[in-house]
């Protein structure tokens, strides 16, 4: 990349001195732990130290040691119709008894040009001189690409600094309560901010913690598309610039793709905060306008609002699944929704696909709910009722390293709770009769594991039923219900901010494994299914949560006899 007019520019660098013992201990000992051979012979390590710039020189090419030069660099760089804010991270290292340098680099970098008003971003990487990776992406809002460059300035900055400073230096002088890192990742996105704002006169919310969120602003305003107050969620709905303009609205764009019309939809559209946008489409096209305008706003919210996470393509909302329900059905559902409002959709769709299910069975089932009560107690004897078709016991997998881990004793408060993943048939169906809800019907699902968090003893009924979604990024908590759906309290929350910690912990860790699923039929025979993360051509994950390796079918691929990894 070619630095024509440098804006901003800040660099810090660290050197590491490996420093090796001019002499050779004799054998025997852990002494092969500080060994390092190479083909000039063997060294064994003394000390490392912290040398400072000016004398890099000295030691460069001094074979007796070893160097690594750490290097993280911030520009913003103008450049006839753009600008650009761009992060190096450059990795030198030398072993002992070498020549010549290894050398690894990361470059992120966001272009906004003024001319096509898009913005683009990617990221270089390299090692031993060849590219590892290279892709240009255009107004992709769904990923965090400014935010990704911000995080990786903080931690870059704060540990070079850690490194070659005392602690006193990485406390900002400029912020509070931030770090030199923190510091220099806002002067240079104000930098770029006010640059941008030079020439469009459009100010970008540098402050934001959803950066893209209010970069997608910017550049909508920047192209005279008129938004709704709650721009900020569209990001996760690609949008070519082309059909935006020929619409001149999102919210005009969005109602054409998903094919809704009238003016209450357009009201959700532009009003609501956090909209689930799958669920509104769902209802809008089962319910039809007039049963959808009598359905409260407030059910068309995303209570799980993660920015990034939920990302949808066109395929979600052009690919509707329709039921066939009279105006009865209609008029049930309605009153269901408005007169309880920890009903979600994903329940009640859990229900109507299970009836969908039995009809193929020859089964003649019929809604006749009037209440929660009466729609739990339906949907429990309905998914019995599948279960005696479906004649199969169920085993999930997710590596035995972590069910135990999960299910570490956790104390909370003066008392004692049992975290339980929930692994078989057995223990999907108990959870759901304990608790009164539906989770029965998630055990052949790829994207989610559940566990029952269990007050006092591993067997309590006291308990709360937790869901965690799968995405390439870790395991998030989309929901989580007490006995008979009811919300949990705050008390409750910070509870399972403990068990959440756990999670994250071990997926980072890579003891988290893809659901593997083994399925055993009367006759002794088995299926078995392993969740993936699908992927394009060129290696681009499609969906944000897995799907079986194969179609689910219960006749298809049955193998006779292999062990379980249990």
């Amino acid at each position: 990349m070619k630095d024509n007019n440098v804006i901003f520019h800040r660099k810090f660098q660290s050197n590491n001195l490996e420093n090796y013992k001019d002499f050779c201990p004799m054998q025997g000992g852990n002494i092969w732990k500080s060994m390092e051979k190479t083909e000039n012979g063997k060294f064994y390590q003394d000390r490392t130290e912290i040398i400072p710039d000016d004398q890099v020189k000295v030691y460069y090419g001094d074979k007796s040691k070893g160097l690594i030069i750490t290097t993280c660099e911030i520009k913003i760089v103008e450049d006839g119709n753009k600008i650009s804010i761009r992060y190096s991270f450059v990795v030198r290292k030398r072993k002992v008894g070498r020549q010549y340098f290894s050398v690894m680099k990361t470059h992120r970098y966001v272009t906004y040009n003024y001319k096509t008003k898009n913005f683009y971003h990617g990221t270089i990487e390299s090692s031993r001189k060849k590219i590892k990776k290279k892709k240009v992406r255009c107004n992709t809002f769904y990923l965090p690409f400014l935010t990704e460059i911000k995080l990786a300035i903080r931690r870059n900055v704060n540990h070079i600094i850690s490194q070659t400073q005392d602690w006193q230096s990485m406390v900002s002088t400029s912020y509070n309560q931030m770090t030199k890192g923190d510091e220099v990742a806002m002067d240079a996105l104000k930098q770029y901010a006010y640059c941008i704002y030079s020439k469009n006169n459009i100010l970008l919310n540098y402050n934001s913690n959803y950066l893209e969120g209010e970069m997608y602003k910017m550049y909508l305003k920047d192209n005279n598309i008129s938004y709704p107050d709650s721009i900020i969620q569209y990001t996760v709905i690609p949008t070519p610039k082309s059909k935006l303009i020929k619409h001149g609205n999102v919210v005009n764009y969005f109602m054409s793709i998903a094919d809704l019309k009238g003016r209450r939809v357009r009201d959700i559209l532009n009003q609501t905060t956090h909209i689930d946008f799958k669920t509104l489409v769902d209802v809008y096209h089962n319910m039809g306008v007039d049963y959808f305008s009598k359905i409260r706003k407030s059910f068309f919210k995303d209570e799980n609002n993660f920015l990034y996470h939920r990302y949808y393509n066109h395929d979600a909302f052009s690919k509707k699944k329709v039921f066939p329900l009279s105006n009865l059905d209609k008029k049930r559902i309605v009153n269901l929704i408005n007169s309880d409002s920890e009903i979600i959709w994903t329940m009640i769709m859990d229900h109507l696909i299970t009836i969908s299910k039995l009809k193929k069975f020859g089964e003649e089932v019929k809604m006749k709910f009037t209440n929660r009560d009466e729609f739990n107690e339906e949907h429990y004897r309905i998914t019995e009722i599948l279960e005696n078709y479906r004649d199969g016991k169920v085993s999930r997998f997710n590596g035995k390293e972590f069910e135990n881990k999960i299910s570490e004793v956790i104390m909370y408060d003066g008392s004692e709770f049992y975290p339980t993943l929930l692994t078989n048939s057995s223990q999907y169906n108990e959870e759901s009769k304990t608790q009164s809800n539906c989770v029965r019907t998630y055990i052949e699902k790829p994207q989610n594991i559940i566990i029952s968090l269990r007050r006092n003893s591993k067997y309590g009924t006291d308990r709360i039923t937790i869901e965690y979604m799968i995405t390439p990024m870790g395991l998030e908590r989309v929901q989580n219900r007490k006995k008979y759906n009811q919300s949990t309290d705050e008390w409750d929350e910070s509870l399972m901010k403990i068990l959440d910690n756990r999670v994250i912990k071990l997926y980072k860790e890579g003891i988290f494994e893809l659901t593997k699923l083994w399925k055993e039929f009367s006759n002794g025979k088995f299926i078995k299914r392993s969740a993936i993360f699908e992927q394009d051509e060129e290696g681009i994950i499609k969906r944000m949560t897995p799907d079986w390796n194969e179609s689910f079918n219960a006749y298809e691929n049955i193998v006779e006899d292999f062990d379980l990894p249990f």
